[in-house]
């Protein structure tokens, strides 16, 4: 991840200050989630060295889970260890077994449900939203007051409110997540394990690298007015720098072709969607599954 101008402090009293300053207006976005039961939010940005910035909706019961000392249970020195994607806080433990300490983990959770008896923030039943990108990693942490036997069920019939939410309170909250910036702490990190792991060759990330190399797109497929459009892989390359607003000669340069190849390269795919208007383009990639 690229670095971001952002103030590290030294205790969790401070790391929540822009919480506090806030509390009322982050309360106000959240309101937006009525007549959906919510306990808790949190919103966090992490960066490199697990540096991170973040708001909270109860930030006194946070303050007391920080000075507990606990570590950050999915946490690394490159950011978040979860890919992206939607997850229940009850699997993470399984999901990072092999790579973290257990009994570091299971002292997360003991801790943490000590603490959270007269809090309204839990770590069980919870559900986040986990995004990436080249600045920051991305959490979106939701607890609702709904009964255990039914909390996935729950949360898999508002994940698309849910998603929609998180832009929602990247538009309203600009100046906490300002603030917050200035309330950096650095989480301490679960340590890695040393131990041998039943099945570790296959649920190791080294297995996921090795898959990967054999995944090489050839056509990319786009929906688009009804149709199924299909783009090669040049094509494909040509519409990503375009949407990046790359110059025709830049963007050529890369391509490895002349600028004249890539007018036409453009000219084509918009040929292929039966559009005139290059802003269209924007749209058709923006909206497709390999915008990122």
């Amino acid at each position: 991840m690229k670095k971001m101008n952002m103030l590290v402090i030294d205790t969790p009293k401070e790391h929540l200050n822009a919480s506090r300053k806030h509390h009322e207006r982050l309360g106000e976005i959240l309101s937006a989630l009525d007549p959906l039961p919510i306990y808790y939010f949190s919103y966090h940005q992490i960066f490199n060295n697990g540096v991170t910035c973040g708001l909270y909706s109860e930030p006194e019961g946070l303050q007391k889970v920080l000075e507990s000392g606990l570590y950050a249970m999915f946490l690394d020195e490159q950011g978040i260890m979860l890919p992206e994607g939607y997850y229940f806080s009850n699997d993470v433990i399984q999901i990072l077994t092999p790579e973290k300490d257990y009994e570091a983990m299971e002292h997360y959770l003991k801790t943490i449900r000590e603490i959270a008896r007269n809090l309204k923030a839990s770590w069980d039943d919870a559900f986040f939203i986990i995004r990436k990108n080249d600045l920051y990693h991305e959490i979106f942490y939701f607890y609702f007051n709904v009964k255990t036997e039914v909390h996935r069920l729950f949360f898999l019939n508002h994940l698309n409110v849910l998603n929609e939410f998180c832009y929602y309170f990247l538009s309203e909250a600009e100046e906490p997540i300002k603030d917050a910036l200035m309330c950096g702490y650095k989480y301490p990190i679960t340590p890695k394990t040393n131990k041998p792991y039943e099945c570790e060759e296959i649920m190791s990330h080294e297995t996921h690298t090795e898959i990967r190399r054999k995944f090489e797109l050839k056509k990319f497929r786009f929906v688009f007015k009804g149709k199924e459009i299909y783009l090669t892989s040049k094509e494909f390359n040509t519409l990503k720098y375009f949407v990046q607003s790359e110059k025709p000669s830049t963007a050529a340069a890369h391509l490895g072709f002349s600028v004249k190849g890539y007018e036409s390269t453009i000219q084509r795919i918009k040929n292929k969607f039966n559009i005139t208007d290059k802003k269209e383009l924007h749209e058709i990639y923006t909206n497709s599954i390999y915008a990122r």
